[in-house]
């Protein structure tokens, strides 16, 4: 027993957690209570636009803000990795447009070459 709970019960009303986060909060001392009661905060800050994350950040150094510093820089941190991962993805997207577009260009070129040859040489034969 843990907590007052048993080892291995899920947490009562807490969907979407991971195992391995489970254990972890059940090392805790009312980490579970703390859990509950943080997750509309957590909510609303993952969807606060980026300004707002500023000013909060801003806010919350000079007001009794109920917001940590390190939450404020794990949703820092999670939107930049999530800019990151799109960045990757589009730049890969342009990455393979531009090596189909310059293909294309070697064989322009070559077709190009090859009808400058042929050209060449019947101005020669005349």
């Amino acid at each position: 027993m843990v907590n007052g709970r048993v080892d291995n019960a899920p947490m009562a009303g807490d969907q979407g957690h991971t195992p391995e986060f489970d254990r972890i909060i059940k090392s805790g001392y009312i980490a579970e209570a703390n859990v509950k009661s943080y997750r509309a905060l957590v909510d609303d800050l993952m969807k606060v636009r980026d300004d707002e994350l500023v000013m909060l950040g801003q806010v919350r150094a000079m007001s009794h803000v109920s917001i940590w510093p390190e939450a404020l820089a794990a949703e820092v941190a999670r939107r930049s990795t999530m800019a990151l991962i799109e960045f990757k993805q589009e730049s890969a997207t342009a990455s393979g447009r531009l090596l189909t577009l310059t293909r294309w260009l070697i064989a322009f070129t070559v077709v190009v070459a090859l009808l400058t040859v042929v050209l060449m040489v019947q101005a020669v034969k005349r």
